[in-house]
């Protein structure tokens, strides 16, 4: 058991290697393609080398570097090391590397931004102003561009015409065109064959509705043979395709429609539930204003009791009449005067206690009016970043299901594509069935399709031949004359052998003739051929 584990255990080291070096070198082809298609990009001239300066100008030109030229004077960098040089793929790699890490992006940003503005300046370039679409004519015409620099399209381009596409394409079916007919080649490499053509088309404007009928209609009668019918039945099958998933993309924009309004609604309600709450904290803090205005009049009227009931002169009245009266009269007068200065020191104590309170109260309620004031900022932050994330999320989703469709719409029409090559298959294969039964003879696949059911059959025949024999074998051991019993004839043998003997006989020999019995078909046929049939 140990061993075993043992082995199990580096038997999955080993796969986990293999898995992670197939997956580095997937990383690196990826890599190396990416910057394969931006040297297409860069590369003008056609002599198979760029320089630093037109590799750092389209870096500049698409936004990922501020100044080349400051990056180029830059003492110490290993840019120095490719001035006034003719680069080559290979050095090129390094330099896109070095660039990336000077530019801080990474390659995928860089392939992605560049390849998508450089067809983004294809379509521009072809499309009629100001609707910025581009014409089939001109799409026709950047196909022969194309194919002017050597390129030849897949052998099944010619299945998506017609009404595949509309007559005037916007930049997203722009795209989609040439992903769909020339799916040999990459976005880079036909955004590099294309950025010359701009100059070599003229704008056309679109015809006008009659005219287009026009065209239709003598397009239509100048095809009225039969594989025309079938082309245009199959170009009509695809245009359903395409106004369904039209229709699909539009009752889903509809229910888009129906939940951002819910979601709106829902914002709404948010939003009367934090004005209601705001309306709430604006009363508790006028009631706190109130309260604490109560206060400073309770303060107040303390603070003025005590200058009402004792007069300033009271110790003084006592005072005038000392030389009147006896010594105890003067001892009790002066033992009223200490209780009234204690009396008098404790009430201003007291009047010191309630203006510190007092004054804690209103730092209080600055510290609560502070604090609501901070409440509804942070309140008002929290409910305007909710609905930003929410805005961003509904956005991104929006951009998703945007692509989606596009793949679904893509993933249809490779559908389509697919069947209507089996349909042509399909039919090329009745065809040769047909012509080889009106030629009165069976093509090659036909007879070595029947010549294996044959030696099927002749298999399974001698297989229950031998089940039978062991049957009777069994049941013939304990009988008298056994050996008698055993003498059996293989008439099912020898009738499959006869059969493909005469199956042998019918095979075209000295110029292609075959045997009557398999070119008449009106003859009674054997078991074996009714078995085939």
């Amino acid at each position: 058991m140990l061993r075993l584990s043992c082995v199990l255990g580096f038997f999955i080291i080993y796969i986990y290697i293999l898995f992670y070096f197939n997956e580095l070198k997937k990383k690196k082809r990826e890599v190396e393609c990416m910057e394969d298609d931006l040297f297409l990009l860069i590369h003008f001239d056609g002599d198979g080398a760029v320089t630093l300066d037109e590799t750092t100008r389209y870096f500049e030109r698409n936004g990922f570097m501020r100044d080349k030229d400051s990056a180029l004077n830059e003492k110490g960098t290993p840019l120095v090391f490719f001035k006034e040089t003719r680069i080559d793929v290979t050095a090129f790699r390094e330099l896109v590397k070095l660039l990336c890490a000077h530019c801080r992006v990474t390659l995928g940003k860089v392939w992605s931004v560049c390849v998508e503005q450089a067809l983004y300046s294809v379509f521009r370039a072809n499309a009629l102003v100001p609707e910025m679409v581009v014409s089939r004519k001109a799409m026709e015409q950047l196909e022969q561009h194309i194919m002017r620099h050597g390129e030849t399209p897949p052998p099944d381009a010619a299945l998506f015409t017609g009404n595949t596409f509309p007559e005037y394409l916007d930049y997203g079916e722009f795209i989609e065109y040439f992903l769909v007919r020339w799916p040999n080649l990459s976005r880079a490499k036909v955004a590099a064959l294309l950025r010359h053509a701009g100059a070599e088309h003229f704008h056309e404007v679109p015809p006008s509705g009659p005219e287009t009928e026009i065209i239709e209609d003598g397009a239509v009668d100048q095809t009225q043979t039969e594989e025309g019918r079938e082309g245009e039945m199959e170009q009509l099958l695809r245009y359903t395709a395409q106004l369904k998933a039209t229709l699909r993309f539009r009752e889903e924009a509809v229910e888009k429609a129906d939940e951002l309004a819910a979601q709106n609604t829902i914002l709404l309600e948010t939003l009367a539930v934090a004005e209601e709450e705001h309306m709430r904290s604006q009363e508790q803090i006028k009631n706190l204003s109130r309260k604490l205005q109560e206060l400073q009049s309770e303060i107040g009227k303390n603070f003025s009791i005590p200058h009402t009931s004792f007069s300033p002169t009271f110790s003084e009245s006592y005072a005038c009449s000392v030389g009147e009266v006896s010594n105890d009269d003067a001892r009790m007068l002066s033992l009223v005067q200490r209780f009234c200065r204690k009396r008098e020191q404790a009430e201003l104590s007291k009047e010191l206690f309630l203006q510190e309170k007092a004054s804690q109260l209103e730092k209080q309620s600055e510290f609560l009016l502070q604090w609501e004031e901070a409440l509804h900022t942070k309140e008002g932050e929290m409910v305007q970043h909710e609905l930003e994330a929410r805005k961003r999320w509904s956005e991104a989703f929006l951009r998703k299901e945007r692509r989606l469709e596009r793949l679904q719409e893509t993933l249809e029409l490779k559908r389509l594509e697919i069947a209507a090559r089996e349909a042509a298959i399909e039919k090329r294969r009745f065809a040769q069935l047909e012509r080889d039964r009106e030629a009165g003879e069976l093509s090659l696949g036909e007879r070595r399709r029947r010549m294996q059911q044959l030696q099927f059959i002749e298999a399974e025949l001698h297989k229950r031949e031998e089940r039978a024999l062991a049957r009777e074998g069994e049941g013939l051991r304990h009988a008298v004359g056994f050996g008698e019993h055993h003498r059996l004839r293989r008439p099912v043998q020898q009738l499959a052998r006869g059969h493909m003997e005469n199956i042998g006989e019918s095979q075209p020999t000295d110029g292609g003739a075959m045997d009557s019995r398999v070119l008449s078909p009106s003859k009674c046929r054997t078991p074996y051929l009714s078995l085939l049939s």
